[in-house]
Order: structure tokens, then C-alpha cells, then sequence
């Protein structure tokens, strides 16, 4: 099998060069990795030059967002199995992606694998919260609760069973993607209590209360738009079940 790795960036100057080395680091070499760029205007595309020699797609132009970005890495992709790399998170280790196809190969009926993702400060790295769950259930979306994005690998028939992620949400998308395949089309996915990814603090879904609660908002509509039950203020507590798991795990 093969594996598709897709990085979407943007004036990531300070990280890119991390994220790629990560892909071209792994010990397995049936890896096509895309890269989408949206016409960054610092240094992000003189360094990407660098290693073209080592990239199967490279797209640098404007787009309307993260997931149109990441839509175009998904339309080009020819990988068996496609993995989402941002541009400012790295794999756990080297051999990540052979774990990962060892799992798919074991379980050749299933359409999601998905692990751990550590959340990390950006300048000291020190570990702020982990995105892990050891028995994941789909009803867990009921309540605002999704696998950690960047730690799934995805078939790509998969894909063109749910399809694409919708243009509709500014930062809820994956989870739209998600409540699509896990409860809509009832794909078979597979839960590894493993970290395969470190990400820095600051992302999207990191960036504070302002943020989280336009999130809140967006899984709200999300569920109501795909006629599931929905209620705004048990969604919201995501957020502090989110801090206690945290402190429980003795993060802090």
C-alpha cells in the first residue's frame, strides 16, 4: 500500500522546514507527499524549493482557506491511504506511517485509523494536552468529541464514499467530515492508543476562548444541518471536560 501524506501551508516560514523533514525522515519509502501552499509571501516557498526533489505535488496558489487547500492535496492524491501533516506538527517518530499500514493491512475492512495528538507549546514544547481516546465511540460526536485531525489516516476510497470537506464552516469542517462518515455512512474506523503526532499550540482549534466558541457554535449547526439532536450548552462543555482529562493525565 501506498501512503499520501498532504501538508497545507501558508507563510509558514518557521515550521515548514520541520514538517517536511518529518515526511522525508519515516522509514518506510511508499510515501507520495503533496504539498499546497497558498501563495505564501515570506520565505515558505524558497524553502519548500529545496526539496522538490522529494515532493510529488506541489500547488502554490491562492485558495479560500485551509480545507480548499486541503481539498486540492485530496483531489491529487493517488496514495491507498491519505494522512493530513500541517505545517507546524510532526510525526511522534519515524515510523509512524509503518504503523500505520501495518494496522490497515491487519484490518483490510477498515476505512478510518486514527491515534494520538499532543498538543505542545510552540516555543518551550513542553506537553500542554493530549488528544487520545483509548475506546472512541461514535456517539462521542454527539457531544463535540473527534479524533485529532492531523492523527488520521484516511482510505481514499474512504473519500470518495463521505467526500470532500465542505467549503460551508470556517473551523469545523473536519468535524462536519467526521459526523459524515462515522454517523452518516457508519464507516469502520480503528482507535490506536498510540501519539503520531505533535502539534503546535496556536492552531485553529488552539487558539483560544473566542475561537473554541465559534467551534461551539459551528458543531451546533453541523449537527442540526445533518438532523441530529443537538444541544449548545452540552457541546460547550467540551471545553472543560477537555481541562479536567488534562489535569487527570497530570498535564499542566
Amino acid at each position: 500500500m501506498k501512503i499520501s501524506i498532504i501538508t497545507v501551508c501558508k507563510d509558514s516560514q518557521d515550521t515548514i522546514n520541520r514538517a517536511i523533514n518529518s515526511v522525508l525522515s519515516q522509514s518506510i519509502s511508499s510515501i507520495e507527499y503533496i504539498i499546497i501552499d497558498g501563495d505564501s509571501s515570506d520565505s515558505t516557498k524558497s524553502i519548500i524549493a529545496e526539496y522538490l526533489d522529494h515532493i510529488d505535488h506541489y500547488i502554490s496558489e491562492k485558495d479560500d482557506g485551509y480545507y480548499d487547500a486541503l481539498n486540492k492535496g485530496i483531489k491529487v492524491a493517488t496514495g491507498d491511504i491519505i494522512g493530513i501533516l500541517n505545517s507546524d506538527d510532526v510525526f511522534s517518530s519515524r515510523n509512524v506511517l509503518k504503523e500505520v499500514l501495518d494496522v490497515y493491512s491487519e484490518n483490510p475492512y477498515t476505512g478510518i485509523v486514527f491515534g494520538n495528538a499532543c498538543i505542545v507549546d510552540k516555543h518551550s514544547k513542553k506537553l500542554l494536552r493530549k488528544v487520545s481516546y483509548k475506546k472512541y465511540h461514535s456517539f462521542f460526536l454527539r457531544f463535540g468529541f473527534m479524533p485529532a485531525h492531523t492523527a488520521t489516516f484516511v482510505k481514499k476510497s474512504t473519500y470518495e464514499t463521505v467526500g470532500l470537506y465542505s467549503a460551508r464552516y470556517i473551523l469545523s469542517s473536519d468535524y462536519d467530515w467526521f459526523v459524515r462518515a462515522f454517523l452518516i455512512f457508519k464507516i469502520h474506523f480503528k482507535s490506536l492508543n498510540t501519539n503520531l503526532v505533535y502539534m503546535d499550540s496556536g492552531g485553529m482549534s488552539t487558539s483560544g476562548l473566542k475561537t473554541n466558541l465559534l467551534i461551539t457554535k459551528e458543531i451546533n449547526n453541523i449537527l442540526k444541518s445533518n438532523r441530529f439532536l443537538s444541544f449548545y450548552f452540552l457541546i460547550l462543555l467540551r471545553l472543560p471536560i477537555k481541562w479536567f482529562l488534562s489535569k487527570l493525565n497530570n498535564i499542566s
